[in-house]
């Protein structure tokens, strides 16, 4: 609709990335401070228990990781509707009978027919059990 107002190219994809970047930032923004709330709250505990000292800042490959996530993740997830919306003509985009819900295909598929089976799943829950108790809990032990 609004390649059809007169937006060009360059301000459809400037407005689907601003678009893009205020829910992100906000976001982003969020999560950093939810990160490191929990990050102050879970690392007084182990300091507790193991009577260790040190700050309780966010290391700064986390805050870099997060910040890079959370500006690259949105420009990666504008690509396809970017393309989708310059790909076609004017009259194609406004075609209300021909929308994209429509080329969508849905198929079911049973587990058994990927190569999923029940018996695996169980065994490999018991083993990673195993492993767990073995490596984390046995050694425990001989500590407490």
């Amino acid at each position: 609709m609004l390649r059809s107002l007169g937006f060009r190219n360059k301000n459809l994809i400037t407005l689907i990335t601003m678009q893009a970047f205020s829910f992100s930032i906000p976001g982003l923004i969020s999560g950093l401070l939810v990160a490191y709330i929990l990050n102050i709250i879970a690392r007084y505990f182990i300091f507790k228990i193991a009577q260790n000292v040190t700050d309780y800042d966010l290391s700064t490959g986390a805050i870099v990781l997060g910040v890079c996530l959370g500006i690259f993740i949105p420009l990666l997830a504008n690509i396809l509707p970017i393309k989708r919306a310059l790909s076609k003509n004017l009259r194609e985009s406004l075609d209300l009978y021909h929308r994209s819900a429509n080329e969508l295909q849905v198929s079911i598929k049973r587990l058994e027919e990927m190569g999923f089976s029940l018996n695996q799943m169980i065994v490999a829950i018991m083993l990673v059990l195993l492993g767990a108790i073995t490596y984390y809990v046995g050694p425990l032990s001989w500590i407490y």
